[in-house]
């Protein structure tokens, strides 16, 4: 996963990544939650 971070970072380009593991949203730039079927941005 950090792998894809720091990809995503260096060709300026966007990776979206979809987990329920809570460790690993220190590599995100943002986070949404889904929440009554919509994306909520924490």
């Amino acid at each position: 996963m950090e792998m894809i971070a720091m990809e995503a970072h260096k060709r300026h380009k966007a990776a979206v990544m979809v987990t329920h593991d809570q460790r690993v949203l220190d590599l995100a730039d943002a986070v949404y939650r889904m929440e009554d079927g919509r994306l909520v941005r924490q």
